[in-house]
């Protein structure tokens, strides 16, 4: 089961949903017959409004979840010259939304207990998955020349021992938990 955390990649289905609540409070006052004489910057404004609230609440309870404990967020980075792999031990909010630090889209769900971000920018885009570290796994990567190395957080990522599926939809919103 997909749990979307956050998105803001464009969809005509938010577009529409933008568009009709905009009718809906507004139409009568504004003297627009049906949803399709809304003007569209005022359905790309309203988009952004949603959107920015949306970013507000769900990146306050990414930001409790991921300071509580530590994590590994590995994946492939889009760049110019294609994908490349990329890793980071993620010890707060901060070290995490440096993956989607430089990219205009976003998009973070839970799949399964699974944590997956997707995220876009003007050379591609980035694709991570986020797993929760055992004390085990922490330990591991901090000694000595581990936590920057690529070979190490695949070792650690693909350890239970190491490490676990942080189950985000489950902690957070209460969702069915999934093996």
């Amino acid at each position: 089961m997909i749990h979307t955390i956050y998105n803001n990649y464009y969809s005509s289905e938010k577009e529409a949903d933008a568009r009709k609540y905009l009718f809906d409070e507004h139409g009568e006052d504004e003297g627009w017959s049906k949803p399709e004489d809304v003007p569209d910057d005022k359905v790309y404004a309203e988009m952004a409004a949603q959107d920015d609230m949306d970013w507000d609440e769900e990146s306050a309870e990414l930001k409790k979840f991921i300071d509580k404990d530590y994590f590994l967020i590995v994946g492939t980075f889009g760049s110019w010259r294609g994908a490349l792999p990329s890793g980071k031990l993620v010890r707060s909010y901060n070290d995490l939304s440096g993956a989607w630090r430089q990219c205009d889209y976003i998009n973070i769900y839970d799949e399964n207990g699974h944590l997956y971000i997707e995220c876009s920018h003007h050379d591609g885009t980035n694709h991570y998955e986020v797993k929760r570290l055992t004390t085990k796994g922490y330990e591991y990567l901090q000694n000595g020349w581990r936590e920057h190395d690529q070979k190490a957080h695949e070792i650690a990522f693909n350890n239970n021992l190491f490490s676990a599926l942080p189950h985000y939809a489950h902690q957070v919103f209460g969702c069915k938990k999934y093996a």
